[in-house]
């Protein structure tokens, strides 16, 4: 029997790892030898991976490194065999794992020795995250939840979430819907729910069982054969049967959905640039509405026989800067820009520098995007040399700000955000990034990287990051 590996167990005990005989617990005072430390078939499946590398990863957590092609096995105090990460499920670059080290009293990161590769992982972190390994190949667009599952707008058309034999969440692509997707909403009517999206190919809604039809094929009164060519769908909430639909041509498209059947009411023109961002007025008779190639911001007051547009230019507070999202916190108006945060001032009729709440911080570098959760909470993003990410709590009359493990989040714009089950899920290029809210407080983890410039890859448990030896 060849010993490999040794780890300290605590209670004057250690793990001992051998190549090909599996684990045992030893006593060192005693002297005593457990064989069943782990259960018999988790036994037998180490006594044919051949340990040769292991760290201790916290007081209850040990990996365990392998050489016959299964990766890294992390097992617990009990000796439950709790996640296998290898080349197939993580961008771990090979499964042959040499040799492995972890200070978990002074960090997250378990650094592991492979062929020619070295690599780095991020362990006790509260963030999960979902890439290419889970069938997430293109990049995404918009994310909704959905009966039960995770929908996702792709540049490969709508990706649904499934639980595979192993009970592994992935990802593959619904049939029917092969263009490139952009918004993805939710429609809840008095009648029924469903998803519509937005693609190259025209509005397609989705119903219960995943059935698909082409809107633009069926609506009633459609004044032309093209299809439209969606960027943002607004579900109007004093009249949940009416949709508008902002437009790649700079107009909006107002549809009625009723007993099963769409009609054509009418479109709203006069706009400049892409439709990008858009929110219905608080008593539902208007909206306000961000266009992008050029950017302009709109108001539009609905009236019993048309409708009233109203551009904010630089009069209005809305100077030659970039805008990104316009959106309700609470019941007051706000709008991300590359001036930073902006504020409606409803007496003055234009925008104003504005904070998130009272006595919070207000950045003065560019805002990319502001969210609220059920709980009242933000989660804001911004630009400044790098993209960030940050969670500002409510905490009576102040705030508080916190970034902590979301600073390991990729340096690329954040597409979208849902809130669900107290979990916060971050769309960022190819990659969904899912953050366990009552996880993310100061020093509830430590995260400490020693290397920043490097690639940077995930998988559905941890985050990778790996150096590249020739």
């Amino acid at each position: 029997m060849s010993c490999t590996v040794l780890l300290p167990y605590g209670d004057n005990k250690i793990i001992i790892g051998t190549f090909d005989d599996g684990i045992y617990l030893y006593d060192y005072v005693t002297g005593e030898i457990k064989s069943n430390f782990v259960k018999a078939s988790v036994n037998e499946k180490f006594k044919k991976v051949f340990i040769y590398a292991a760290a201790k990863l916290g007081e209850d957590l040990f990996a365990i490194g392998t050489t016959n092609q299964e990766g890294i096995l992390i097992i617990n105090k009990k000796g439950e065999l709790i996640q296998q990460i290898n080349t197939e499920n993580s961008h771990l670059e090979d499964n042959t794992a040499y040799a492995m080290f972890c200070d978990y009293t002074k960090s997250s990161e378990l650094w592991i020795s492979t062929y020619g590769v070295l690599s780095k992982a991020y362990f006790n972190i509260p963030i999960t995250i979902f890439s290419d390994k889970q069938g997430i190949e293109s990049g995404v667009n918009e994310i909704s939840m959905y009966m039960g599952s995770i929908y996702l707008s792709s540049d490969a058309g709508i990706l649904k979430s499934y639980v595979d034999q192993n009970d592994n969440l992935k990802f593959r692509k619904i049939q029917g819907m092969n263009s490139q997707a952009f918004p993805l909403k939710v429609i809840n009517t008095p009648s029924e729910s469903f998803i519509l999206t937005g693609t190259l190919d025209g509005i397609f809604q989705i119903r219960e069982g995943d059935a698909v039809r082409n809107v633009d094929n069926i609506c009633i009164n459609k004044p032309q054969k093209q299809p439209y060519n969606v960027r943002k769908i607004l579900q109007s909430e004093r009249d949940p049967d009416i949709l508008f639909f902002g437009l790649q041509t700079g107009e909006i498209l107002i549809l009625k959905y009723l007993s099963g059947r769409w009609y054509y009411l009418n479109k709203i023109r006069q706009l400049s640039g892409v439709v990008y961002s858009m929110v219905e007025k608080k008593d539902g008779r208007g909206l306000w509405l961000i266009t992008d190639d050029p950017d302009a911001l709109y108001r539009i007051d609905f009236n019993e026989q048309d409708s009233v547009l109203t551009k904010y230019g630089p009069e209005k507070g809305i100077g030659d800067i970039d805008l990104n999202t316009i959106g309700f916190i609470d019941s007051e108006i706000y709008v991300t820009s590359s001036a930073g945060i902006l504020k409606y001032n409803k007496d003055t009729d234009s925008f104003i520098p504005g904070s998130l709440f009272p006595n919070s911080p207000s950045p003065v570098q560019s805002a990319t995007n502001i969210y609220q959760d059920k709980d009242g909470d933000l989660w804001y993003s911004e630009f400044s040399n790098a993209n960030h990410e940050y969670l500002i709590r409510k905490n009576g009359g102040t705030s508080e700000l916190y970034n902590g493990v979301l600073h390991i989040l990729p340096d690329v714009p954040l597409m979208d955000i849902l809130f669900a089950d107290g979990k916060t899920y971050f769309l960022k290029s190819k990659e969904i990034y899912v953050a366990d809210k009552a996880g993310l407080v100061v020093d509830k983890s430590i995260l400490n990287p020693s290397f920043v410039k490097i690639t940077i890859g995930t998988d559905s448990s941890v985050t990778f990051r790996n150096l590249q030896f020739s």
